[in-house]
Parts: structure tokens; sequence; C-alpha cells
């Protein structure tokens, strides 16, 4: 028995190492440029790429519905993925402006997560994706590298400030 609970213990462990994260970052604007861009210039990105977060620099929307997508860097290797994970550093903008839905953009086709409503302090928001929504399959290296992925603003309290995206790739 202590022999079947040490070789179940090993492949556990084996199967954490060999587990990695991959945390790609914004490169370019996308297709949708609608969000607001408030202390950065040369191209929306430029406010929500940055490593730690910084909020002197963030994209907001307000009470509409607006859209905003970037285009990221790219993974080096080729890995099995398990999961795409949109994260989101993000604030209220106002009482009013504090919810959008986390999109991707594949093929000219948009996909969206659910609604997340954020508080008054800035705070990290996800959202994960563990098949591409338009396949309904694994994802594959070639389309981790096309993801164009940002954010929408609807209903009635659209909107929000955010300061960062990043697409982490869990991949084993």
């Amino acid at each position: 028995m202590r022999l079947l609970h040490l070789v179940l213990g090993l492949l556990l462990l084996s199967s954490a190492i060999m587990a990695t994260s991959v945390t790609l970052r914004p490169v370019r604007d996308g297709y949708y440029t609608a969000w607001t861009a408030s202390g950065c210039s040369g191209g929306d990105y430029r406010c929500v790429d940055e490593t730690p977060p910084s909020t002197r620099d963030y994209l907001y929307a307000t009470l509409t519905k607006k859209e905003s997508t970037f285009q990221f860097s790219n993974l080096d290797t080729n890995v099995s993925i398990e999961s795409v994970t949109l994260r989101y550093y993000a604030a209220q903008e106002s009482f009013w402006d504090k919810t959008f839905k986390p999109m991707i953009r594949i093929s000219g086709a948009n996909y969206y997560g659910d609604t997340i409503t954020v508080g008054t302090i800035y705070a990290w928001y996800s959202e994960t994706w563990t098949a591409n929504p338009a396949t309904g399959m694994g994802w594959t290296l070639a389309e981790v590298n096309a993801l164009e992925a940002g954010m929408q603003s609807i209903g009635a309290y659209a909107g929000g400030r955010v300061a960062t995206i990043e697409a982490v790739v869990e991949s084993y």
C-alpha cells in the first residue's frame, strides 16, 4: 500500500513539474480600439502591456457598448496547450462604469466570456478557456499565436478601467 501511495505521489509530482505557464503580453492593437486611452500614446496596447501593472496609464470605457482587442506575443515552443486565461488588472471608472466581458476574436468572429464586475480598487479578474471557442476543441500553437483578445463594455453598468491585460497559457 505504501508503494502504491509513493507511485501515485510521484506521478502527481511529475505532472505538476511538467506543467508550465507562459504569460503573453499585448504587442499591437487589434481590430477594435474603442476604449479610451489615458496616460499613454503610440497605440492603445501601450496602456495595458506593463508588468508589473501600472495604474498611471489605462484604457477606460463608459456606459455604452465599446470593444478593444489586442494581438499578443507568440509562444516560441510547440507544447500541448491546456488552457488560455485572459487576466485583467482593472477597477471601476465610476460608480456606473464597472462591468465588461472578456472577449476573444478568431477569424473575424467574436466570442465572449462571463460578465466581470470590478470593484473600486484595482484587482485581478480573469476568464479561462480550456477550448478554442471557435472550434470547441483544444487550443493549437497556431491558434494561440494568432490570438486576438480584449474586452467589451456592455449593459447598464458598462465600462471600467483596465490597466493591464495578459494571456496566460497553461501547457504540459
